[in-house]
């Protein structure tokens, strides 16, 4: 088992690390007690609230079937839903029903069809003043989160405060308006000593939503996503080009289609299992995502 890692002047805290100092947040966004997470303001990692919670089991189950009309009374929110990831996971929500109620928390509300918009409730909110919006993340068991943007397009500190900052402080809201399961969508090689700007900011994010506190925290590290973006990314696209030839010899090596993530990732809370913290790598993703049958089979 490879050693937790250690953010730059951090601490261990029962196998999670926590910063020493506090975390950058968006200009706006008041200290305040619900409105920075408690991980940023204080040396140790919260306790987890009791109370009852689904997680992923140690192996993917060999069918995972819907949680059936209704979603049984529960409700999610999704960060990102206009991503790639995002939006194939609006629709498996809404075709398996999974949740009685689904809410996009987002920066502008989105076009969805007539059957997805009845669906769904979106709210706007400002991500630079989201201390503002607690409002939003209350009374949702689970929370998903497809958020981010890339250095290229945000610049270096857009990227962080969007990766990172948004992301943690969206986690602590969730956890004080009731989430029980954060769902985070991050990447393959997160890792908050990487000397790459990507890695680090992904494997700092993971630390801190773990160290939140919820009762059960899923983390996903998808490799390469194999998807038709909407925006154009030359590089991305010859890449996903081999890569796509590649997997049919080495499939769950170095890519994964999007759609497998969008299906581990509702599979993971609605197969009950043991563990506070689980992290996914791009094999387990696989194999999850394999073990949801896929709608109309």
């Amino acid at each position: 088992m490879r050693p937790d890692p250690i953010l730059p002047s951090g601490i261990r805290t029962n196998g999670i690390v926590v910063p020493r100092g506090p975390l950058m947040l968006p200009t706006g966004v008041a200290a305040q007690s619900r409105g920075v997470p408690a991980c940023l303001l204080q040396s140790h990692v919260p306790q987890s609230r009791p109370g009852p919670g689904n997680s992923p089991g140690s192996r993917p189950p060999a069918a995972l079937r819907s949680s059936g009309a209704g979603g049984g009374g529960r409700s999610c929110f999704v960060l990102g839903a206009s991503g790639e990831t995002g939006r194939v996971l609006l629709r498996e929500l809404l075709a398996r029903r999974a949740f009685a109620r689904v809410t996009l928390i987002g920066r502008r509300r989105l076009s969805l069809g007539e059957a997805a918009a009845a669906a769904v409730e979106q709210v706007v909110v400002d991500f630079e003043r989201l201390g503002e919006h607690a409002a939003a993340f209350q009374g949702h068991d689970v929370g998903f989160c497809c958020l981010g943007t890339t250095r290229a397009k945000a610049g270096a500190d857009g990227f962080v405060r969007v990766d990172r900052d948004y992301v943690a402080q969206a986690a602590e809201l969730a956890w004080a308006g009731g989430c029980k399961h954060f769902v985070l969508q991050s990447s393959r090689g997160a890792n908050p000593q990487s000397r790459f700007l990507y890695l680090r900011v992904k494997g700092e994010v993971e630390n801190l939503v773990q160290a939140v506190g919820f009762d059960h925290c899923t983390i996903l590290r998808p490799a390469v996503l194999l998807c038709k973006r909407q925006e154009s990314r030359p590089m991305e696209w010859i890449a996903q080009q081999f890569l796509g030839a590649v997997a049919r010899l080495f499939p769950t090596a170095y890519s994964v289609p999007v759609e497998m993530v969008a299906r581990a990732m509702v599979a993971c809370v609605l197969q009950p299992g043991e563990g506070k913290v689980k992290v996914l790598e791009n094999r387990a993703i696989h194999e999850l995502g394999n073990a949801m049958p896929q709608q109309g089979t």
